[in-house]
């Protein structure tokens, strides 16, 4: 009776351990997403003009409907489809640079493994606006870096456009996909470590590929990493905003204006001559239609976790 007294003592408080060392977290999480969620909701079935107005009424699902049925449907509608394009591309370039640095770490123990570590974190703390402004000096069409070495070269006659939406919709990706490429590559690699280490010594020993190692062992076993990462770039992919912005998303550069960006300028009435500022109520509507569906896929990708996972 003693040890039952005392192993349910132990288990109370490894609890409260596990308690303590997550409520900082739980907190963070309920007062940005909970608490702002909450608040959020009541207003889309309300006239409020802006962040600051204090006179607003009640108007039920209007503003949801004036969404789909008013002049400003033609450019929410477009924003959403481009800014759907940008993660499908950003998803790609999540795999294109985080996988190969996460297994070159993992297969090759290599002596300067913390400088190399470094190194490629080092993009992930420039600010998101500053690496617009990178791409800008990089690929403006009369003076960019990389448009003037090709003109020199001959290999193009006219200086690559980044108001081109095919141009846009591949650059864009890229540099964020470089930038982000040390945080995909750690997540990758905490998924890749947790493999048994005499799976992946039996797999030599019979003499299985390296293909068919990533096909069988790796990529099943970290699954979860892949999850959690899809689901990382699907809501960043919308939240997208200093990028664009740098970019001349605010000044008549059409091809970056993505969801994020139309929230703002239908919120706050500034931008290009073709958005037709709106309400701060009609804004949170707008969120609240992406939200939702974002967080049912969320929630089904956590289920496909748990029936692909080893």
């Amino acid at each position: 009776m003693k040890k039952i007294t005392s192993f349910r003592k132990e288990k109370s408080k490894d609890t409260l351990i596990d308690v303590a060392f997550l409520s900082p977290q739980l907190i963070l999480f309920s007062v940005l997403t909970i608490l702002p969620l909450l608040i959020a909701l009541p207003i889309s079935f309300t006239d409020k003009l802006s962040i600051q107005d204090t006179d607003y009424n009640f108007i039920g699902i209007k503003n949801f409907i004036t969404i789909f049925t008013s002049s400003m449907t033609p450019l929410f509608l477009r924003s959403v489809l481009r800014t759907f394009v940008f993660a499908i591309i950003n998803y790609f370039f999540v795999f294109l640079f985080g996988l190969p640095l996460a297994l070159l770490m993992f297969e090759n123990k290599l002596k300067m493994q913390n400088f190399f570590f470094t190194i490629i974190f080092l993009p992930y703390m420039i600010s998101s606006l500053g690496i617009g402004l990178f791409l800008v000096l990089l690929l403006a069409k009369d003076w960019g870096t990389v448009n003037l070495i090709l003109i020199e070269m001959n290999i193009i006659k006219e200086g690559i456009n980044l108001k081109n939406e095919i141009v846009a919709s591949i650059a864009l990706p890229f540099i964020i996909g470089w930038r982000s490429a040390g945080f995909n590559m750690v997540i990758f690699l905490s998924g890749l470590l947790t493999i048994p280490q005499n799976t992946i010594d039996a797999a030599d020993i019979d003499g299985c590929s390296y293909i068919n190692k990533l096909r069988y062992i790796y990529f099943p076993q970290i699954i979860p990493s892949i999850i959690l990462l899809t689901i990382f770039c699907m809501v960043g992919s919308f939240a997208v905003f200093g990028e664009p912005i740098a970019l001349g998303a605010l000044s008549g550069n059409e091809s970056v204006l993505f969801f994020s960006i139309v929230l703002f300028i239908t919120g706050m009435g500034a931008g290009s001559s073709s958005a037709l500022p709106g309400t701060f109520a009609q804004t949170v509507s707008m969120s609240i239609v992406i939200y939702f569906p974002l967080l049912i896929i969320a929630v089904l990708l956590i289920r496909l976790q748990k029936k692909l996972q080893y």
